[in-house]
């Protein structure tokens, strides 16, 4: 018979799940939808990836990806499918190309909920999924045109279905060809991380529980790994026949150049994902270390404590039940050396332990590969945020009681002070704006005429009131529920006012000026007549300019500043040339193109043309 996995945790909620759903579906819809196609694209990522679902569907070829009208090696195919089945329903926009993201990002919070509830209750599924999309990391990559949101669905799915099926009975074995087929899709998505971040989770786990061999015999490993490579070998496949030893080299030096050196400038040290993780993680960041801390030193005892030949009773000294802490008899009387969650009953507590500590494994697993890679960027650990919120929820009651003890105490006052800090940093930043404008108007013309206006500063101070607000709960009430609930409505505000007042003005200033000109000179240009951009590569301009590549004329030549000999041939001819620039920069263009006129301004940039008329 089927073994049903039964919710871990006692659970006393009165909202039903069809409560909660809907509460996280009106939320998502809020943080990932509200105003999504508001905010021009970013660069590079979001322009880059726009940009080549875009060409994919205008060239019909839905095997190579392209940019600029050359071959695109650098991300695997699956998010430019997704992209361009949004272009093919919707049109093709900044919110059709954000859709995917935005799609997943929903998706994972409704499956973390799943998940979490059926093996620890609603309630603490409530918070897990609640937690993993109230922060600023979580809420930025939903609304972004980058693979990181569809890589997190299908790596958690994967680990979620190993888990489930691990667990389990019967038919609940079926499972793991979850575990499979989300790996498979992680790889079409994100290239071989999708099958390493399963892994760094899942051999760690089964080493350090001793249940390999278990595994192993069950997991269908053999006809699993032909299904991951028949989903996902193809299309690899496909483009090594198309484009040989090329598209090879590229993808070799895309995985193993980026572990070993830094790739477009995105070094930074050893340390840089420790405060990415705090700030990407707040508010909840602040009891992740205890939490992980108490799993791995309650994995420790328990194992401590089974090589000693003991093993608790079902009610140990204390009144801590199973469940608590310790170990108890597993399946076929073997002792499982886990720490079980807190408040889980005594038939279920293996499940609990199991459950913490491979999202412990989860967690470091992927910081540490990540923090030993040459190439950083902020959201490659999203991956991690899934089981660090599953992790926070389960102790969250505990570490705000009397019996979180010292390491309650630690992570309340860690959170209050990150509040603290980042509020202030955010009262300051109108100061700070203006201390270093010279160096942003180098960037961003127009921001010697910008005042960051009153956003920043509100957020602040909402960020202030609310953290204080969640310590005095915390320190007085004492209660678990109106500190969580605090927290959670400040998340909720703040990200409300950057989508309706700071990203439009963002967006009017530092974003779109260029855009508009892109737009206009790709209307004005025929398909065989130049365009320039000259300055900081931006790919975003491709997407503005819509323009038809030729084999012989890119869509837009970028040029950087140092590299205008790359431009004089380009003004050779005839034809129509049209020159867009930040209006600081023209002086630096190679004769004949500085003395251009100007065809269009629009905010600090310019658009010059060869012939002022057409």
């Amino acid at each position: 018979m089927s073994k049903k996995v039964r919710p871990l945790l006692t659970d006393k909620s009165t909202l039903t799940p069809f409560s909660h759903l809907a509460f996280l579906f009106v939320l998502c819809a809020l943080l990932f939808f509200l105003g999504l196609g508001t905010l021009g694209l970013t660069d590079r990522d979001e322009g880059s990836n726009a940009e080549a679902a875009r060409e994919m569907v205008a060239s019909g070829d839905w095997i190579t990806p392209t940019l600029n009208g050359a071959p695109r090696f650098a991300k695997p195919i699956f998010l430019y499918w997704l992209i361009s089945g949004s272009y093919r329903a919707f049109g093709v926009s900044e919110f059709a190309a954000r859709l995917p993201s935005a799609l997943f990002g929903t998706l994972l919070v409704l499956m973390q909920y799943a998940f979490a509830t059926r093996l620890l209750g609603p309630t603490v599924g409530f918070r897990a999924a609640l937690m993993l999309l109230l922060n600023f990391e979580v809420m930025t990559i939903g609304r972004m045109v980058l693979t990181d949101m569809v890589l997190v669905f299908f790596t958690t799915f994967s680990i979620f279905s190993f888990f489930l099926a691990m667990q389990g009975e019967g038919r609940a074995k079926r499972w793991y060809w979850g575990f499979y087929l989300g790996m498979a899709l992680a790889t079409l998505t994100k290239g071989p991380i999708g099958v390493l971040v399963p892994l760094l989770a899942v051999l760690p786990y089964l080493l350090l529980t001793r249940r390999w061999r278990e595994v192993a015999r069950e997991c269908r490993l053999l006809p699993g790994t032909v299904v991951l490579l028949l989903i996902a070998a193809p299309w690899y496949a496909a483009m090594v026949l198309l484009h040989g030893a090329g598209y090879a080299e590229s993808a070799r030096g895309d995985t193993l150049t980026r572990f070993f050196s830094a790739i477009g400038g995105h070094g930074g040290t050893i340390l840089f994902y420790i405060p990415i993780l705090f700030l990407g993680f707040f508010p909840w960041s602040g009891f992740l270390p205890a939490a992980l801390v108490q799993t791995l030193r309650g994995t420790s005892a328990a194992r401590l404590s089974t090589a000693a030949g003991t093993l608790p009773s079902a009610h140990p000294p204390g009144g801590q039940r199973i469940g608590e802490g310790g170990t108890h008899t597993g399946r076929g009387g073997r002792a499982d050396p886990l720490p079980a969650h807190p408040g889980a009953g005594c038939e279920d507590g293996e499940a609990g332990g199991n459950l913490q500590l491979l999202c412990a494994i989860w967690v470091l697993g992927v910081f540490i590969f990540f923090t030993l890679t040459s190439t950083r960027l902020p959201h490659y650990i999203a991956p991690l945020f899934p089981p660090a919120a599953l992790l926070v929820a389960t102790s969250w009651d505990r570490s705000l009681s009397a019996k979180g003890g010292r390491a309650g105490a630690v992570s309340l006052w860690l959170t209050l002070g990150l509040g603290s800090l980042l509020g202030l940093a955010l009262v300051g930043m109108d100061w700070a704006y203006q201390r270093f404008n010279a160096q942003i108007v180098e960037e961003f013309p127009l921001a010697a005429q910008v005042d960051p206006g009153w956003a920043p500063t509100a957020i602040g101070f909402l960020i202030l009131g609310g953290t204080g607000l969640f310590g005095y709960a915390a320190l007085t009430a004492g209660r678990a529920s109106l500190s969580f609930g605090i927290a959670a409505g400040l998340m909720v505000g703040i990200g409300l006012v950057i989508i309706t007042v700071a990203l439009p003005r963002f967006n009017q200033y530092f974003i779109e000026p260029p855009q508009v000109l892109a737009a206009r000179a790709g209307q004005a240009l025929d398909p065989h007549e130049v365009f320039i951009a000259y300055g900081r590569p931006q790919p975003s301009l491709l997407f503005y300019a819509k323009r038809r590549c030729t084999p012989t004329v890119p869509c837009i030549a970028m040029i950087k500043v140092g590299e205008e000999d790359k431009m004089r041939p380009l003004l050779e001819g005839t034809g129509q040339v049209l020159i867009l620039t930040q209006e600081r920069l023209r002086s630096r263009l190679p004769t004949p193109a500085s003395d251009y006129p100007i065809y269009m301004r629009e905010d600090g940039y310019v658009l010059l043309a060869k012939r002022p008329t057409f």
